[in-house]
């Protein structure tokens, strides 16, 4: 198989530290579940640092980057090393990132482009829900708290 392309410079609300494509590593199962079931096998793994946080995530991705499931972390080398107990052989197949947290926030933010609310501009890490109308302005459930689906 042909790797596929290197991760963005962000994934959900975090930074991309290191990846690896374990798709010809030997997997030896894994503890975790989504949605009651076993996650199998994937074929990306990344290890990422959320915005604001010390803590590290070692997210399972298919080939778009598209995460799967995800466990946090204490550290770089914790995750490697469950991602190792996982996927035998991946120790040596980690590539760390050049990217910044400057440049991993600049992604992050151009690749929401209009999916923020149209009366406070918070981004969706600020809100849990955003209605749009058919005349393009959107609300956050900041701005307008009674949206359906929505607690406070």
């Amino acid at each position: 198989m042909t790797n596929p392309p290197n991760p963005p410079k962000a994934l959900g609300f975090a930074r991309v530290l290191s990846y690896a494509f374990v798709d010809d590593c030997e997997f030896q199962g894994s503890s975790l579940f989504v949605d009651g079931v076993p996650l199998g096998r994937v074929p990306c793994l990344a290890i990422t640092k959320p915005f604001g946080t010390t803590e590290v995530e070692l997210l399972r991705c298919d080939l778009d980057w598209a995460f799967l499931g995800v466990s946090p972390h204490g550290s770089v080398e914790a995750a490697r090393a469950r991602a190792e107990r996982e996927y035998r052989g991946s120790s040596a197949l980690w590539r760390d990132t050049t990217y910044s947290e400057e440049e991993s926030r600049a992604f992050r933010e151009a690749s929401w482009g209009e999916m923020r609310c149209s009366f406070c501009r918070r981004s969706p890490d600020h809100f849990q829900a955003l209605v749009s109308s058919a005349s393009g302005a959107s609300v956050c459930n900041e701005c307008l708290p009674e949206l359906p689906g929505t607690s406070r």
